[in-house]
């Protein structure tokens, strides 16, 4: 979950008092403890999206934020609005927490971003919207001369019935791996003990791993 330090009136857009901010921290964390969950809360810092007019204030208030909210407990510190390779790098080496990082058009490769140490990459709508732009560039061109054409780029119905197969096998492996830890950590004896949609445990259901430090994790809305 994104727990991000923006507040919003009526008149303009500011951060949040870090010690206000490491209250809920603090309270997330708490109930994470008592339910005994795997649940990984992302701290988001809207520093670059708040103060664009100086550079070196923000980079300086991200690293304090990153630090303080990394200390309260948080997995990981989410970046929003940095895309340059060196700002990137200095949050890695001045933040003591894994870094995530959110990805537009001149953000440095995924391998740039491994090497330089960032932990994980979210992607926001960006795939729903680039496969929207895709299907409205067909819709407007199927009205021209040769426009059918364009459906020569588009995956076979072969390609395609395999990548679902694929992705279905992952999930069905995904589900059996949640309900046999859910299943071990309420003294299950078998994965025929355990009922995911009973009371008690629906809500563990949601929770997860991430992948371990090191390995960039890719996260998207799809």
């Amino acid at each position: 979950m994104n727990l991000e330090d923006s507040i919003s009136s009526s008149e303009r857009r500011g951060l949040a008092p870090i010690p206000d901010h490491l209250e809920k921290i603090a309270a997330v964390m708490e109930t994470k403890r008592a339910l005994e969950s795997e649940f990984f809360l992302n701290a988001r810092v809207n520093v670059y999206a708040i103060m664009r007019d100086d550079p070196k204030a923000a980079l300086a208030e991200a690293i304090k934020r990153g630090n303080a909210y990394a200390q309260a407990g948080a997995d990981c510190i989410f970046y929003l609005g940095v895309s340059d390779r060196d700002t990137l790098a200095t949050l890695v080496k001045e933040v003591a927490a894994p870094v995530s990082a959110f990805a537009v058009a001149d953000t440095p490769s995924v391998a740039e971003l491994q090497e330089i140490g960032v932990a994980r990459v979210s992607y926001g709508s960006a795939f729903q919207r680039f496969a929207l732009s895709a299907l409205k560039r067909l819709a407007e061109g199927i009205r021209e001369a040769g426009g059918h054409a364009a459906m020569r780029e588009a995956m076979t119905s072969r390609e395609l019935q395999e990548m679902l197969r694929g992705a279905a096998i992952i999930g069905r492996q995904s589900q059996r791996h949640l309900i046999r830890n859910a299943g071990a950590r309420h003294g299950a004896s078998s994965k025929s003990d355990y009922r995911p949609n009973s009371g008690g445990f629906r809500g563990r259901m949601l929770s997860w791993r991430p992948r371990p430090y090191g390995a960039v994790q890719y996260q998207s809305l799809l």
